[in-house]
């Protein structure tokens, strides 16, 4: 996914960069299923939500980080991830 360059501009601040990554996560069809959210703190870029697998979470990183020049961290748990098979 291109986006315009001005969506990773300093100038576009950081709640700017937040809902740009998180329009950018939400029209991406390839995330269907997938349910993010997008949080700044510190200057870092969090994503956190639900996504059926830890590719649907790199995708969704991606995404973000062609979108912003911010760090960006997922907080994300994949369903299908040992840990949260042992939680169900």
């Amino acid at each position: 996914m291109i986006l315009p360059s001005h969506f990773s501009s300093p100038a576009f601040g950081f709640a700017g960069t937040s809902q740009a990554v998180q329009s950018a996560i939400a029209y991406d069809q390839m995330l269907d299923g997938s349910k993010f959210t997008v949080v700044e703190s510190g200057g870092v870029l969090y994503l956190d939500g639900f996504a059926p697998s830890q590719d649907t979470v790199e995708r969704a990183l991606a995404i973000a980080r062609s979108v912003s020049a911010c760090r960006v961290v997922s907080r994300v748990l994949p369903a299908n991830s040992e840990f949260a098979l042992l939680k169900s």
